[in-house]
């Protein structure tokens, strides 16, 4: 990730924080590379633990994903 899309992603994270709404972000390929603590409340598994995680398996019990292991 570029410098740019880096500040814009770190902004978007912190409007995103602070709107206490459960909110994944996906990059282009649908890979969780943001989770505002909403969502880690709503499904129970932390931004670590589904960062790096293909978006339609985020949070799932079965597979490696949603376990810390993204």
């Amino acid at each position: 990730m570029d410098s740019p899309t880096r500040a814009i992603f770190a902004a978007a994270q912190t409007a995103f924080q602070t709107a206490g709404a459960a909110i994944a972000l996906l990059d282009a390929e649908g890979t969780v590379v943001g989770w505002t603590q909403a969502a880690q409340r709503l499904v129970g598994y932390s931004a670590a633990d589904v960062r790096g995680c293909p978006g339609r398996q985020a949070g799932e019990e079965s597979g490696s994903c949603g376990a810390g292991q993204g």
